[in-house]
């Protein structure tokens, strides 16, 4: 039978546990707040590692957020599953960075982004890409490596600025021996 000084214990270290997790989810959503901020006055937003699920919310109307001149974005090593749709208001984005995420699919809209000249959705969970990707004007890098692709698009070729396609596919899919494509125009 636990003692009351014992139960004390459990309580007072459970009360801290939960503490230092408030006062980490905290710190984290600081940090996040810090980078949108740096991000606003920089082009530039890095929320890499960070185990974010969805982008962070922060809104337009506070011109301190004002995000739609980002230059480059990097939210690799994630845990988003959809492509963050926000991005496609980036309008000015030049180099996106979405490696390491499990990110199923690519939306349309992603034609909005029409500055964008270097995207990396290595290691997702990408089972095609759409044709509207293949119309992004300034498209110069393209990296699709370790997703679930059975084919590219025929659109592909529409890419007229395209120096670097980096794919992998399966040359065995037994064995899991893998073979890797850099096409360089």
């Amino acid at each position: 039978m636990a003692t009351t000084s014992s139960l004390s214990n459990d309580c007072s270290t459970t009360n801290i546990i939960n503490t230092n997790k408030i006062k980490s989810i905290h710190n984290l959503s600081r940090s996040i707040e810090r980078a949108l901020d740096e991000a606003a006055y920089t082009g530039e937003l890095i929320l890499n590692g960070r185990k974010l699920r969805e982008f962070p919310n922060y809104s337009y109307t506070n011109n301190k957020c004002d995000l739609s001149d980002t230059i480059i974005a990097d939210l690799s090593r994630n845990h988003f599953i959809e492509f963050p749709r926000i991005l496609c208001s980036f309008f000015s984005l030049e180099r996106l960075n979405l490696y390491n995420n499990v990110i199923k699919s690519i939306p349309e809209q992603i034609i909005q982004i029409r500055m964008l000249k270097t995207l990396d959705l290595s290691r997702n969970q990408l089972a095609y890409i759409p044709a509207s990707l293949c119309k992004l004007p300034n498209l110069e890098v393209l990296i699709i490596n370790n997703n679930k692709l059975i084919s590219l698009p025929e659109e592909i070729g529409q890419l007229e600025n395209l120096i670097e396609l980096v794919r992998v596919f399966f040359t065995d899919l037994l064995s899991r021996q893998y073979r890797f494509i850099v096409i360089i125009l």
